[in-house]
């Protein structure tokens, strides 16, 4: 997940109030992680990205989660959104393997327009 704009959000609102605002979508991921039960894991790995680990789930699942935490997190505040993309973990993958995949796949995403959730292509359901 990639909060969107948020150094023009810092820019407008002041940093104390961007970091805030990292903590409040930080907060909202992590009720959702929760709700799939113990095996989530939520990390921040960066200024303005935050990345979940679920347990696998059904395509439909994936799908329906990202967007609710997509939404959820557009409905708290004026200039807060969210670009989120999900990835399946293969056996093979190693964290950095997985997380530049996530990243590469951001990027693409942030290409065809912000403020939506993408699953990666090739995802097994």
């Amino acid at each position: 997940m990639n909060i969107d704009h948020l150094k023009r959000f810092d820019d407008v609102y002041g940093l104390p109030m961007g970091d805030q605002a990292v903590r409040l979508v930080a907060s909202i991921a992590s009720l959702h992680a929760c709700m799939l039960g113990p095996y989530s894991q939520i990390y921040r790995v960066g200024g303005d990205e935050i990345v979940i680990v679920w347990p696998p789930l059904p395509v439909a699942d994936v799908r329906h989660r990202a967007e609710a935490i997509r939404t959820a997190i557009e409905s708290v505040g004026p200039g807060i959104t969210m670009t989120v993309v999900t990835a399946q973990a293969l056996s093979s993958d190693e964290p950095d393997i997985l997380l530049a995949r996530l990243r590469s796949l951001m990027a693409v995403t942030k290409s065809g327009g912000r403020n939506r959730s993408v699953l990666e292509l090739g995802i097994q359901g």
